[in-house]
C-alpha cells in the first residue's frame, strides 16, 4: 500500500458526529444567508466537512457554489467550484467522472495563471491516471506538476509530487529515475521536518534497493523508517517495513532475523486487519521457513496463507458485488423520484383543468372515470407482463451467475492443485542428491505453475473467455527467472508482446513452449556467469501468430539437431508444433534464434 499525496491534504477529516452536527448547523446559516460571497464561504465549510463522511450530499452543495460562482461570473471560484465537484466524484470511487471535472478545473486556473492550484489540479488528473493504471499519462501530469512546483519553490508540494512520481518509476522498473526523485523526496520531507513522511520515503527507497539487490542498504532504509514513522499514527506502513526487512533477512540467510521482523508484521496486519499485506507476510514467513529447513513451520503457515488468500480473493469479490448492488439502488431510487415527479405533474395539471372547466364538471368525472377505468386496466397488463419479464430476467441472470461462481471455483481449484503438486515437487527435490534427478523435478515443477499461471489468470481477472497474453507471459517469465535465481544484472530480459487475448486450449501448448524455451536459455546459453540478453516476441503478423525466442548467448553445439535430440523438452516442443500446425525454425548464428510460426485459424482468439 502506497499513499498518494493530492488535494485531499488541504482537507481535514473531522469525527462523524462532531462533523454531521457543524454540517446541520451550517445548512442553518446558509439558508439565511443572502450575500453569494458569504454563501460560497458556507457551501466550501459544508463540502470540506461533508467530503469524506457523505460525498453525494457534498457534492450537491458543490453544485450549488459552482451556479453561485457562474452567476456571479468569478472566474476563480467558477475553476475551485469545478475542482470540488471533481473531488467528490474522486472520494466515491467515480474516477472519469473526477479526471474531467479536475481537467476543466485546470483550464480555469490557466486562464487565471494561477501556478499553485495548476500544479495541485495536475497532481490530481495524475492520480486519477494512476488510479487507471495508464503508467505514461500519470508520469506526464506529475512531472508537469512538479516543474510548477519548483518554480513557484513551494516545498510541501516539491515533497509530494516528487514521492508520487518516485513509485511510478519504481513500479516501471526505471530505478536510476526512482532512486534520483525519491532522494529529492526524501530532502523535501527533511527539509520540513515531516517525520513520517521522511519515514515513508525511505521505504520507497529502501523498495528500491531491494530490486536492485542492494540488500543491506535497504536493510538501512527499512530500519531509518520505523525510527520515524509513529506506528500509532501509521501501523500499516510500519508494517510494511517488518515485512520488507523479513523478506531481506530471508534473502542474505540470516533466518532469525528474518523471522522476527516477519511475525512483528503478521501481528499488525492481524490486529489492523490489513488483508492484502497480512496475506503477503504469511507467503514471506512461509518461503523463509522453507529455505530454513522448518518444515512443520513453513506447512502451518502455508495453510494460514492459503486461507488469508482465499479470503482476500472473496473479499475482492464481495466488494464488486456491493458496489453493483449499490449502483442498482440508485438507478431504482432516481426512477422512483422520476415516477413521482411525474406523479405530481399529472395531479397540478388535473386540478387546474378541473378548476378552469368548472362548468363541464359533470363530463369531466365521467371522462375521468373512463381514463381511469383504461389506466388501471392498462397498469395491470403492463404490471403483469413487467412481472413475468422480470422472473424470466432473473432466472437468466441467476443461471449465469451460478456458471461463472462455479467456473471461478473449478479454476480456483485446479489453481491450488497444481499449487500442491508443484510444493510436493519442491519437498521431494530436498531428498534427493542426484542433481540430474533435482533438475528433472524442477523442470516437471515449473511446467505445473506454467499450467497454474493459466487458470490464476482466469479466476482472477474474472473474464473465462481467454487469457490475455502479455500479462501471462510477463508473470510465466518472472516465475523462471526466479527459480532459476537469476539476478537482472546477469541476464537482461527484452519483450515485445501484443494484447491479445486466447483461448485457453491455445494458452496451455504456447505457455509449455514458452517454458521450455527460456528454460533452456536460462541453463545453457550464459555458462560461466556470462552477462546476455533474451528477447521473447509474441505478435500477429500477417494472419499468423509468430512466437520468437532468442539470445546472445554460446549457441547450439557443433552437430546438434532438434530432430535428433531426445530431451523430453524438445519433444513436449515437437508434439505441440504438430498439434498447432506450426512452422519452426532454428538457428544458431551469434546464440539461438528460435521462431515458431503459426496459422491464425489454429489458434482461437477470444
Amino acid at each position: 500500500m502506497k499513499k498518494i499525496f493530492t488535494l485531499f491534504l488541504l482537507f481535514y477529516i473531522s469525527t462523524e458526529n462532531f462533523a454531521q452536527t457543524k454540517v446541520d448547523s451550517l445548512k442553518q446559516v446558509l439558508a439565511k444567508t443572502k450575500i453569494d460571497t458569504v454563501r460560497l464561504n458556507i457551501l466550501s465549510d459544508i463540502i470540506k466537512q461533508s467530503l469524506y463522511s457523505d460525498p453525494t450530499e457534498a457534492r450537491k452543495f458543490a453544485q450549488q457554489y459552482l451556479s453561485v460562482a457562474q452567476k456571479n461570473k468569478i472566474t476563480k471560484e467558477i475553476a475551485r467550484g469545478t475542482n470540488l465537484i471533481g473531488m467528490t466524484y474522486h472520494v466515491s470511487g467515480e474516477i472519469n467522472k473526477a479526471l474531467g471535472y479536475y481537467i476543466e478545473a485546470l483550464k480555469g486556473y490557466e486562464l487565471l495563471k494561477d501556478s499553485l492550484y495548476m500544479g495541485i489540479s495536475m497532481n490530481n488528473i495524475a492520480a486519477c491516471y494512476q488510479f487507471r493504471k495508464e503508467p505514461k499519462e500519470t508520469i506526464e501530469y506529475y512531472e508537469k506538476a512538479l516543474n510548477i512546483f519548483q518554480k513557484i519553490n513551494n516545498k510541501q508540494w516539491i515533497a509530494n509530487v516528487s514521492y508520487n512520481l518516485g513509485n511510478q518509476y519504481t513500479n516501471l522498473r526505471n530505478f536510476n529515475k526512482a532512486l534520483n526523485i525519491s532522494r529529492l523526496a526524501l530532502k523535501s520531507f527533511r527539509d520540513l521536518s515531516d517525520k513520517n513522511s521522511e519515514g515513508l520515503a525511505y521505504t520507497q527507497l529502501g523498495s528500491i534497493d531491494m530490486e536492485l539487490n542492494k540488500l543491506a542498504e535497504a536493510i538501512t532504509y527499512f530500519q531509518q523508517s520505523n525510527q520515524l514513522i509513529n506506528i500509532e499514527d501509521d501501523p500499516i506502513a510500519v508494517g510494511i517495513n517488518y515485512e520488507n526487512l523479513g523478506a531481506v533477512y530471508g534473502k542474505i540467510g540470516q533466518y532469525k532475523d528474518g523471522e522476527s521482523n516477519l511475525l512483528k508484521a503478521i501481528d499488525i496486519f492481524r490486529k489492523h486487519q490489513s488483508l492484502e499485506h497480512l496475506t503477503k507476510s504469511l507467503a514471506a514467513i512461509k518461503t523463509l521457513y522453507a529455505k530454513w529447513g522448518k518444515f512443520q513451520e513453513a506447512f502451518l503457515y502455508g495453510e494460514e496463507f492459503q486461507k488469508a488468500n482465499d479470503s482476500l480473493f472473496n473479499s475482492t469479490k464481495d466488494e464488486r458485488m456491493l458496489e453493483t448492488i449499490k449502483k442498482y439502488d440508485l438507478e431504482k431510487k432516481e426512477q422512483q423520484i422520476s415516477l413521482l415527479n411525474s406523479q405530481n405533474e399529472l395531479k397540478d395539471f388535473k386540478i387546474k383543468k378541473s378548476e378552469e372547466e368548472a362548468v363541464f364538471y359533470g363530463l369531466g368525472i365521467l371522462g375521468l372515470i373512463i381514463l381511469v377505468g383504461i389506466g388501471f386496466y392498462l397498469y395491470q397488463v403492463k404490471k403483469k407482463t413487467s412481472e413475468e419479464l422480470s422472473q424470466k430476467n432473473a432466472i437468466i441472470t441467476e443461471a449465469l451467475h451460478e456458471k461463472e461462481v462455479l467456473m471461478q471455483e473449478i479454476h480456483h481449484r485446479v489453481k491450488n492443485n497444481l499449487q500442491v503438486v508443484s510444493s510436493l515437487l519442491s519437498i521431494q527435490s530436498r531428498h534427493l542428491t542426484d542433481n540430474q534427478a533435482i533438475e528433472a523435478i524442477k523442470e516437471g515443477q515449473n511446467r505445473v505453475k506454467t499450467m497454474g499461471l493459466i487458470h490464476q489468470s482466469l479466476y482472477q481477472e474474472n473474464d473465462f473467455r481467454g487469457v490475455n497474453m502479455k500479462n501471462y507471459i510477463s508473470k510465466l517469465i518472472k516465475n523462471l527467472f526466479n527459480s532459476y535465481n537469476i539476478q537482472p544484472e546477469k541476464i537482461q530480459l527484452k519483450t515485445e508482446i501484443s494484447e491479445l487475448n486466447l483461448d485457453i486450449d491455445t494458452v496451455v501448448p504456447l505457455g509449455l513452449i514458452i517454458n521450455e524455451l527460456v528454460s533452456n536459455a536460462l541453463k545453457y546459453a550464459f555458462p560461466d556467469d556470462k552477462k546476455g540478453t533474451i528477447l521473447l516476441r509474441a505478435n500477429l503478423e500477417n494472419e499468423r501468430f509468430i512466437l520468437q525466442v532468442s539470445d546472445n548467448g554460446i549457441g547450439f553445439p557443433e552437430g546438434f539437431s532438434l530432430e535428433k535430440t531426445n530431451s523430453m523438452g524438445y519433444q513436449l516442443i515437437q508434439s505441440f508444433v504438430s498439434k498447432l500446425s506450426a512452422q519452426l525454425t532454428v538457428r544458431s548464428e551469434n546464440g539461438t534464434f528460435i521462431e515458431l510460426s503459426i496459422p491464425q485459424k489454429s489458434i482461437q482468439k477470444t
